[in-house]
């Protein structure tokens, strides 16, 4: 798995790691699951960064911090490799390696705002959020 985040977002996960260490949610989460605290049982440390795991949970999910929250929607949304997919299966694609609290409302909010999704710019748009 740590081979396809690589080569899915390089620039995401090159710096998580550092990002995590600054952010104080990270921060907090680190602290709990390296004292051994029952709040934190979802989460993990593989090598040094942070990751959501949990319990039934078929696969590691890297922790977001705040500031690269932007940068990991743009890049699964906006990018050219994305194609401006749906609020769902934007979602979907995040999910499958990432996680942040209320990252579901936060996508589909960054979609929902998206001027090339509500047919503003562009020929090919005829208008309206798709959630598929």
């Amino acid at each position: 798995m740590l081979f396809g985040v690589v080569s899915i977002s390089p620039l995401v996960y090159s710096s998580l790691q550092e990002r995590q260490k600054e952010d104080p949610f990270c921060k907090q989460i680190r602290h709990t699951v390296l004292v051994g605290d029952d709040g934190g049982a979802k989460f993990q440390l593989q090598g040094e960064r942070l990751c959501y795991y949990p319990k039934g949970a078929k696969r590691r999910r890297w922790v977001v911090p705040v500031l690269m929250r932007p940068m990991v929607l743009k890049y699964f949304r906006d990018s050219v490799c994305s194609g401006h997919l749906g609020a769902r299966k934007t979602f979907q694609k995040i999910a499958a390696h990432f996680w942040w609290p209320k990252m579901q409302a936060e996508v589909f909010g960054y979609v929902k705002k998206c001027i090339f999704c509500q047919g503003k710019i562009g020929p090919n748009h005829s208008g309206g959020v798709t959630f598929d």
